[in-house]
Parts: structure tokens; C-alpha cells; sequence
């Protein structure tokens, strides 16, 4: 079949081809005679090339495993798992402004890729850019209903705006989706105080004291 369909293509030559009485002994021997080359589907070849990433990776290697990525993000730049083991070793490495171009860009490309607008917005919410968070977040907002990550990221984010109503939901499906989180029991009951809403407030402030958490924010609840 054609390689350029990304089908597996398979070469065969024998050498010095023979018919007649002598053909049965050459289709016995052809394992001998053959040449067999195979070529690799695209997603089999960044598969590879993304565990080959990897292993550099738990080896410390981190510098090979990123240019790996980049030479197979250049060869399959749909591939979502390469691009966000990239991004990932990025963010790690602290080149943050290759890893939000690649993001930007995906987001652009690959829209259908929804991972890429709640790293990105991820990143935003850790760099105080809260009313960015919402604009990338708003046209995945379907895909992440029941993303306990996404409802937390963007309750986050409207805290930080001081929309705490419009926050308050945001929070009860995040903590709701992943309970006994500390720090998201905590900022819940902030924006409840923050809303008039003090019984409840108070309620989920009681609720973190349950939890294992450190030291000093057990003083602060």
C-alpha cells in the first residue's frame, strides 16, 4: 500500500527469481532470500519517539527528551500527547514562552483539543490573569462540566475578580467532583463569607479542620 496513506508498506525482492520444477525449492529457502523493509504509521512513529522522550526524561535527560519532542511535534504537529509532554517539560524547565506559543497555537489548529485551553488557563491563574482564564476557558466550558480541575480553575478565577456569586457553583462541582480537597474547601467557604452566606461559610470551614493540612493553614481556618 501507498506509505503516504500511513498505511504499513511492505518491500519484498527475492533474489534471482525461478519457475518451473525449481520454484518449490525457492518458495522454502525465501525466508533466506528476502528482504523485508516496514515502515512505521505516523501515529506509531510519535508514539515512539514520545516513550523515547520519556525514558531520557526519568533519566534525568531532560534536555534530550524536550528536543525530542520538538523534532516529533515538527513532524506530527496534531499529535496531542506530544504537544502537551512538551508543554509539560516546558512549563518544568521554566521556557514558559515556547509552552504558551505551542498552546496558543493548538488552540488555534486543534480547537477540538480542549486540553490545551485549561493548561493554558492553568498557567494564566498562576500568573494573576484571572479575566483570561474566563476567555480561554468560556468556549471549552461544554467539554469540562465534569472536570473537577476546570470547575476549580475558573471558580478561581472569579473569586479573584470578586464575582463570588457567579464563583460559588464553580466551587460546589469542584468539591463536589473531588472532595476533601483542603485548599478548595477553603476557598468555597471564603467566597460563601465573601457572599452574606456565614452559616454556611462557617459549616465549610469546620469541614477543612477534618482534613490533614499544613500547619499553618490549619492556624489560618
Amino acid at each position: 500500500t501507498d506509505p503516504a496513506q500511513g498505511e504499513t508498506s511492505v518491500v519484498v525482492s527475492t533474489l534471482n527469481p525461478i519457475s518451473g520444477p525449481e520454484a518449490g525449492k525457492m518458495d522454502r529457502q525465501v525466508d533466506s532470500k528476502t528482504v523485508v523493509t516496514k515502515q512505521l504509521k505516523p501515529g506509531q512513529e510519535v508514539n515512539q519517539m514520545v516513550q523515547h522522550a520519556i525514558d531520557h526524561e526519568q533519566k534525568g535527560r531532560m534536555s534530550e527528551a524536550i528536543n525530542i519532542l520538538r523534532q516529533a511535534l515538527g513532524q506530527y504537529p496534531q499529535s496531542e500527547e506530544a504537544r502537551q509532554l512538551l508543554v509539560g517539560y516546558l512549563f518544568e524547565t521554566k521556557q514558559d514562552q515556547e509552552a504558551l506559543s505551542l498552546l496558543q497555537s493548538a488552540i488555534k489548529q486543534y480547537p477540538e483539543q480542549a486540553i490545551f485551553s485549561k493548561m493554558l488557563a492553568k498557567w494564566q491563574l498562576g500568573h494573576g490573569q484571572a479575566e483570561a482564564v474566563i476567555t480561554t476557558l468560556k468556549p471549552v466550558a461544554s467539554v469540562f462540566v465534569q472536570d473537577a480541575e476546570f470547575n476549580w480553575i475558573i471558580a478561581m478565577a472569579y473569586q479573584r475578580m470578586g464575582q463570588h456569586a457567579v464563583a460559588l457553583p464553580y466551587f460546589e462541582r469542584a468539591n463536589s467532583l473531588r472532595p476533601n480537597q483542603p485548599q478548595w474547601v477553603i476557598a468555597y467557604a471564603l467566597s460563601l463569607e465573601a457572599n452574606g452566606q456565614n452559616i454556611q461559610a462557617i459549616q465549610e470551614f469546620q469541614i477543612a479542620l477534618s482534613l490533614p493540612m499544613s500547619e499553618r493553614l490549619s492556624e489560618f481556618v
